[in-house]
């Protein structure tokens, strides 16, 4: 768990502007926790929705800067999350806004940013290039496809590969999976991750078709599952968690265990626990405590150990050389 978050899946939180708008058709968005804290202080936190007015955040690059130089200097990666805004909504007045962001995330390459959206489709049309890099170093940064597929969807606007920015987006219904993540994977060129945010999950959801790539050009890399949390939370069911579980273990895709939520059933019965949002391992059962996260640090691309391919092989290095990082176990593996 990071120092400057209560968000466990990454290291610290902080956003290029504040504010967002709901997507009408996603019931993920019908109770979402930073519209309905907003209006508390709409000068910081800006005036959500599709009338509202974003507010640039004064401190977005100075900690970035910050946090980069600490990580280069403990040679350790860091991850960061802008939890209060979707860095792909379509506004006139955050086009320059992301451009500095992508500019300040070029310049913090120890940084990893976890873009998440509800708006994949607009990554691609959104995504900026390498403005900082000299015009001859651009063109080492673009991914090329030998690939008849690839090659047709990519080559009319190619676009640059940042190796510290993951790609995400929410989808907590069958529904919103079906529509979004196919959106996701056309972005595999752009980002080393690709990930989804199960959280609020509202239903069971069958997420196999994205994690195999004989279906889809690429599949995703991780999966964040979670319940929903405040006074207005729907009911999560265990089950659709386990279910969730197992579709990654099955597929080798990373599973990130969150929160059971406000209201955890199981089998149609209320599930109790102490910690008000379920957040708490040790009230979980003991399958679901599991938090993976893609292996994507630099030992990856430059071991040439060749037992790295085998999961939680520890080679000689004493680096994990798998394709999956244990943030922490706090039970036993995913049976």
């Amino acid at each position: 768990m990071g120092e400057n978050t209560g968000i466990p899946w990454t290291d610290h939180t902080v956003s290029p502007w504040h504010g967002c708008s709901k997507i009408q058709e996603a019931r993920e968005c019908d109770n979402c926790y930073a519209a309905a804290m907003a209006p508390r202080n709409p000068g910081t936190l800006g005036v959500w929705g599709e009338s509202g007015v974003r507010i640039k955040s004064k401190g977005f690059a100075k900690k970035l800067r910050l946090w980069n130089k600490q990580a280069t200097e403990k040679n350790q990666r860091v991850k960061v999350f802008p939890s209060i805004c979707d860095p792909f909504e379509d506004r006139p007045e955050l086009f320059p806004w992301r451009q500095e962001m992508f500019n300040v995330i070029d310049e913090c390459p120890m940084v990893d940013l976890l873009l998440l959206t509800k708006r994949p489709e607009n990554i691609r049309k959104f995504w900026r290039p390498f403005t900082l890099l000299p015009p001859a170093k651009r063109a080492d940064y673009f991914i090329t496809f030998p690939d008849a597929d690839h090659t047709s969807i990519h080559s009319k606007n190619p676009l640059p590969h940042r190796a510290n920015v993951w790609l995400g987006t929410s989808a907590g219904t069958q529904e919103t999976a079906d529509r979004a993540i196919p959106e996701l994977l056309k972005c595999r060129d752009l980002s080393p991750v690709l990930f989804v945010s199960a959280e609020p999950l509202l239903e069971r959801v069958d997420y196999r078709l994205f994690m195999s790539a004989l279906l889809w050009e690429d599949k995703i890399d991780w999966v964040i599952a979670g319940g929903e949390s405040g006074p207005n939370a729907r009911a999560c069911d265990i089950g659709w968690i386990e279910s969730i579980r197992d579709q990654c273990k099955t597929a080798d895709v990373a599973f990130f265990m969150k929160q059971l939520g406000s209201k955890p059933i199981q089998d149609s019965v209320p599930f109790c626990t102490e910690h008000r949002k379920g957040e708490d391992p040790s009230e979980w059962p003991e399958y679901l405590r599991v938090q993976q996260s893609p292996h994507m640090d630099d030992h990856e691309y430059d071991c040439d150990c060749p037992d790295c391919i085998l999961e939680y092989h520890m080679d000689e290095c004493g680096r994990l050389g798998s394709r999956f990082l244990p943030l922490r176990w706090i039970g036993p593996r995913a049976r």
